[in-house]
């Protein structure tokens, strides 16, 4: 990956010792403090992914100001020649043409000069067999490198502040949401929530009616919150999150945009202060202009009226991502101990927290999040058929605002996806009338992983982006709308299916797919973990058959001034008591005198419109003995003399304090980050665990059991979790013999479905079987798969599902779904398919089994996305064929 700052930004080392703070003592020795420089960590230098250079990245050391790289033909450090320094973590060697080379990189700050990292050994790809594409389609052009404003250069410091407050829930008023929640980079760096099929990512649209043409899939926010933390009631939400008009775009290659990063081009390309008004950069500053505006959003990130001045006093009073419950290893070293006032010193050069300070780091680290290690920056995986699928892009005009390298022309355009009147775009930003209904140009790149597309989500998958370019458009009346890109193309079904080919296979960046360090790890959320409250036990109806409805969502850490919990579903004027208890309350229909930890009584309010509701915030001590409490709430109602109970609130108070991820756990199946269940399979990373003995899992009740391990490496253990652990969080012990090698917290939920994929990445070709059951005749079983050479995956093989006679079954492999909540529904390529079986396969442990039956509606559609639902879990989606 490209350096993150001008070419002028690689000074020889005499003029960085020249700057305050920076006085470099010799290799290895300490500094007057004591302190001894630490060596950078997680140098990756790439392999064969551009033709014309090899691109380093590392991570970030405390006190580190510069990095000097270093490169040899052989694996010998000592004869190493140096290639010169930058402040970024990131560096391009471009001397080299189809060579390979070793590399080193050292740290040189106010701690000392470090010893020397790891090797790692780089190649470029030219002159290696693959495929390239004739000069006039324009690809195997080099991404251009990223140039920050000049008054906020790119450091190592910046980028990692950047990254703490970019994955900092506590950003938010009710600390449950992070600029990073709506931009994961498994999800291409979108919202992986902002489903077509979940309500609770659905807005209304225009209408402000639920289940219309009009419906956005956008991003979950906050509920509709007051300065003091209480919550008000939404007219579209009620006391739920609210969700975003739009759907978030992506912050991947995000640093490119040169107008305003967002779907309309807000705010613009400048950055003003807030509190002076004075212009601290004039130019190339779109990120650093956007980062504010989701933090005083009510909807996203604020509440009602914050002020930029409540922004910075969250940030001072917080300890860095304290609600995580892990996060990468050197992010943990670089942060310590210390406050967020120790993170800016080193940054910024003094503690001071202020708002421009808050968006220079955020827009550093997004500056590094550059997706450019595809198929067409000219890897050497590049697949042979890869012309087909360009062929027709070219042909249908897709590149004509889908430009390469970036595959964003930048602009705004009138596309068709939805009428004027539901979403103005560009046009309201700039009141011109060839601007109504336009919007910016996404980035191709890593699309396929995107769960919808279009600013409204509409679509859920690349083969229908395709079919609606296919038809030139739904509403074509808008001024700007430019029907001649835009047009019926009359491809063919085999063209269709070249194009969205080319799209899914050739635009991913595996680095993205993976969340690999050193670029794209990420500390996991809490809204990903065990530690938010779950709703369990049962509730008493109320008047006219309604049950009072708790919500409790909040960080229940120690500490936490405003640990707000609220009530709905009820009426105006009731008596309203907040019950929080060591030991359930029950259902009623007494109410408790006492309580040992909270006991409040209020009336609930009117929201206007007859609506009834009610929230209190409690203040959870900061004693460190509460850390591990378990905690029961529940709300009693009182009207017309009958008591009615809402559901329990179970939650466990945690320390808040970020532990570094050194044993991390994921889904066997599906390898995202979040929760796994009860007998599920899960794969284990780490570093020296060859030899493990022995897991065990303690869970949140404090009992201990022995996981079964199925697998042990050096850098992964698979295991079996044990039936009966609690759900919640649990720690897990990696022991050999009786020496523990590793630990990490587990986040364990009743069911966490998730399906297996023929490439063990838990995307794609599903790992599954068809059953075919014939009007006569025996009933057949076979697999779907087949081994595509020129993509080196496997690929879904095309189902025929015979005559309407036949009955065809699809059986779907995968772990976490036995203990399921809710009921199971799915779809392929978005019709609903029937649901025979949901359950324990049987045969092998751990494994799970979902079987669909496949309608003849479904003939001759291509490949097709598979979603199951479980309550209100969404497994990964795979893929089958139909032909």
């Amino acid at each position: 990956m490209e350096p993150r700052e001008r070419p002028r930004r690689l000074l020889p080392i005499t003029q960085y010792a020249s700057r305050p703070c920076y006085s470099p003592v010799p290799v290895g020795q300490p500094d007057s403090a004591g302190r001894r420089a630490e060596a950078p960590t997680g140098l990756e230098a790439s392999d064969a992914a551009f033709p014309n250079k090899i691109a380093l990245a590392w991570q970030h050391v405390r006190d580190g100001q510069v990095y000097r790289v270093f490169r040899n033909t052989t694996n010998d450090a000592s004869s190493a020649i140096s290639l010169g320094v930058t402040e970024s973590l990131v560096f391009n060697d471009t001397t080299g043409r189809g060579e390979t080379f070793f590399y080193w990189v050292r740290a040189e700050g106010s701690s000392g000069i470090s010893s020397l990292s790891a090797v790692d050994q780089g190649s470029s790809s030219l002159g290696l067999s693959v495929f390239v594409p004739p000069p006039e389609l324009g690809l195997l052009i080099a991404v251009p490198q990223v140039v920050p404003p000049s008054a906020n250069p790119i450091t190592g410091a910046k980028i990692y502040l950047g990254k703490t407050l970019f994955w900092d829930e506590q950003l938010s008023s009710t600390r449950t949401t992070a600029c990073g929640t709506c931009h994961i980079f498994r999800a291409g760096g979108a919202d992986p929530r902002s489903a077509k099929d979940v309500a609770a990512s659905t807005h209304p649209g225009l209408d402000g009616v639920f289940g219309t043409a009009d419906d956005v899939s956008g991003s979950r926010g906050v509920p509709l919150t007051r300065a003091d933390g209480s919550y008000q009631w939404s007219p579209q939400f009620g006391l739920k999150e609210q969700v975003t008009p739009r759907r978030a775009s992506s912050v991947l290659d995000a640093a490119f945009a040169t107008v305003g990063v967002l779907w309309d081009g807000k705010p613009g390309f400048k950055l003003d202060d807030p509190i002076s008004g004075k212009t601290m950069l004039s130019v190339s500053a779109a990120l650093e202009a956007q980062v504010l505006l989701p933090l005083l959003n009510p909807v996203e990130m604020g509440h009602d009226g914050r002020t930029i001045a409540d922004i910075i006093t969250r940030v001072s009073e917080s300890r860095p991502l304290a609600l995580a419950p892990s996060i990468p290893p050197s992010l943990a070293r670089w942060i310590g101990t210390r406050a967020y006032s120790d993170l800016f010193t080193e940054a910024f050069g003094t503690s001071e927290i202020s708002a421009v300070r808050i968006a220079m780091a955020i827009a550093s680290y997004e500056r590094t999040l550059v997706a450019d290690r595809t198929a067409i920056d000219g890897s050497a995986g590049i697949s042979s058929s890869f012309g087909a699928g360009l062929n027709v892009f070219n042909k249908g005009l897709c590149s004509g605002c889908h430009r390469t390298p970036l595959t964003s022309d930048g602009q705004f355009h009138v596309t068709g996806v939805r009428p004027i009147a539901e979403d103005e775009g560009r046009g309201k930003v700039t009141g011109t009338p060839q601007d109504q209904a336009s919007f910016r140009t996404p980035s191709l790149r890593n699309a396929a992983l995107r769960g919808g597309l279009q600013h409204t989500g509409r679509f859920t998958s690349l083969e229908e982006v395709v079919e609606f370019y296919n038809r030139g458009g739904d509403f074509t009346t808008a001024p700007g709308f430019i029907n001649g890109l835009v047009r019926p193309q009359n491809f063919t079904a085999q063209e269709k299916a070249d194009l969205a080919k080319f799209l899914r296979t050739q635009m991913l960046d595996p680095r993205v797919v993976r969340e690999s360090a050193p670029l794209f790890d990420r500390p996991q959320l809490y809204s990903e973990s065990a530690r938010v409250p779950v709703l369990v036990g049962s509730a008493t109806l109320g008047p006219g058959g309604a049950v009072p409805q708790a919500i409790a969502i909040e960080p229940p850490f120690v500490g936490n001034p405003r640990f707000t919990v609220a009530l709905s579903n009820v009426q105006p004027g009731d008596q309203a008591v907040l019950i929080v208890d060591r030991n359930d309350p029950g259902a009623g229909p007494a109410i408790p005198a006492t309580a040992s930890f909270a006991r409040r009584d209020t009336i609930t309010s009117n929201d206007g419109q007859g609506h009834g509701f009610a929230s209190i915030s409690l203040a959870i001590p900061n004693d460190p003995a509460l850390a591990g409490t378990k905690l029961f709430g529940r709300w009693f109602v009182t009207r017309a003399g009958q008591v009615n109970v809402s559901q329990a609130f179970r939650f466990t108070i945690f320390a808040g304090a970020p532990e570094a991820e050194e044993f991390s756990m994921l889904s066997a199946a599906s390898l995202t980050k979040g929760m796994v269940a009860p007998e599920s399979l899960v794969s284990g990373f780490g570093s020296g665990l060859g030899g493990t003995t022995r897991l065990t899992i303690t869970d949140r009740t404090g009992a201990t059991a022995n996981a079964s391990i199925s697998f042990v490496s050096t850098g992964q253990i698979n295991f079996l979790i044990p039936a009966g652990v609690a759900d919640g969080e649990a720690t897990v012990r990696v022991l050999r013999g009786e020496v523990e090698v590793a630990r990490g917290k587990l986040q364990i939920a009743l069911s966490t479905p998730a399906f297996f994929s023929a490439n063990s990445d838990g995307r794609d070709a599903a790992a599954a079987l068809v059953q075919r059951i014939p009007a006569s005749g025996p009933t057949t079983t076979s697999g779907l798969i087949r081994f595509d050479t020129d993509l080196q995956r496997w690929v879904p093989q095309p189902i025929n599902l015979g005559p309407d006679t036949d009955q065809v079954f699809l059986l779907l492999f995968g772990t976490g779904i036995r203990g399921r909540e809710g009921s199971v529904t799915a779809t392929v390529g978005g019709t609903p398919v029937e649901v025979l079986f949901a359950g324990a396969q049987g045969q092998f442990e751990g494994l799970d089994q979902v079987n669909l039956r496949l309608p003849p509606s479904l003939a001759g559609r291509g490949e097709l996305d598979v979603i199951v639902t479980m309550g209100d879990r969404r497994a990964n989606v795979v893929r089958i064929a139909i032909q």
